[in-house]
């Protein structure tokens, strides 16, 4: 297992060396504050090209030090079978509201090491997984219903989980995933390690050689910057966002929204944000509701509003599913 970590990071590492980019960091709202706190030495290293420091971070790539904030803290003061571990309960609701076969399907590949593997490592799963899982399964149905499958396209993708659970349910078409390069790369080894074949996207040229390969089955990772290229003939089918709309400053999230609504035009949004504010009071965690963040999304009528039942987020999200208007089914 070792040795096919570092064959991935190596080759990443050696990608990202030859690939002329000079970009500096772009996280704002939540995630800047993050990355000065916990991930700094980590983004010195890439933005700096201190490739021997960066491949050490990547060799580890679901620890604090690379990926604080993309994993759900478990409740670690409770044993794993007592119903209110929050891990085990989220478990236990996955497999109420799914079949045998879908939650077997809950099993990785190959497992990354994080902060509470001890307590979900027996299920080759993370922590977010069961939620990861449950919603690929209602964007897979809610495609089936409105439309056929094309591309698929994340904004805040995180360490790839959503990704990894719409390929293994059979979506059919590209997936594309926008966010921070120093999210990107930690999603570039979770999912090779776990065998999706996968393409980093650094500039404009990278991306239309990855958007022209006849490869149906490839994963695309881009970043920030290279979203305002985005338009309607990449053929966008569904744009899902889980969590980071609302962590966004308000300026960056109104941009995304905005050329999702005039320009890309996918058939379905699929937000998960917040629907109340929890900390209103704070300097540092910025959360935009999901009135807010819908209403930028003029083109569209929500069709379902669900609260979300999975652990994490004090019971605050919820996911709005939006249909484009006047589209034809």
């Amino acid at each position: 297992m070792v040795k096919i970590i570092e064959s991935v990071v190596d080759d990443l590492i050696s990608q990202i060396r030859v690939t002329e980019f000079d970009l500096p960091p772009l996280a704002t709202g939540e995630w800047n504050w993050i990355n000065n706190k916990y991930r700094n030495e980590y983004v010195y290293a890439l933005y700096n090209h201190d490739w021997d420091a960066l491949r050490t971070f990547l060799l580890n790539p679901l620890s604090p030090l690379t990926a604080y904030g993309l994993i759900t803290p478990i409740n670690t003061s409770t044993k794993l079978n007592e119903s209110n571990n929050d891990f085990f309960k989220d478990l236990q609701l996955f497999r109420s509201n799914h079949s045998t076969d879908q939650f077997k399907a809950l099993e990785h590949q190959y497992m990354l090491k994080h902060n509470w593997s001890k307590y979900t490592e027996a299920f080759y799963a993370y922590p977010d997984s069961p939620r990861h899982a449950d919603f690929a399964l209602k964007i897979l149905k809610s495609l089936k219903v409105k439309s056929n499958p094309r591309n698929g396209l994340e904004i805040g993708g995180g360490y790839g989980g959503l990704i990894y659970y719409l390929r293994k349910f059979g979506f059919e078409g590209k997936l594309l995933n926008c966010d921070l390069l120093e999210t990107l790369l930690v999603s570039f080894v979770f999912l090779r390690c776990n065998g999706l074949r996968v393409r980093l996207c650094l500039t404009k040229q990278n991306l239309q050689e990855a958007l022209n390969d006849q490869d149906e089955e490839l994963v695309i990772l881009i970043t920030t910057d290279l979203f305002k290229y985005f338009g309607e003939h990449e053929q966008i089918n569904f744009v899902f966002n889980s969590r980071s709309f609302s962590e966004m400053s308000r300026s960056t999230s109104t941009e995304y929204l905005e050329r999702i609504n005039l320009k890309i035009k996918p058939n379905i949004v699929f937000s998960e944000n917040a629907e109340e504010i929890l900390f209103p009071n704070s300097e540092r965690h910025i959360e935009i509701t999901q009135n807010e963040l819908t209403s930028v999304l003029s083109n569209y009528k929500v069709s379902e509003n669900t609260r979300t039942d999975y652990v994490g987020g004090a019971n605050r999200y919820t996911l709005r599913i939006l249909q484009r208007l006047n589209l034809s089914i």
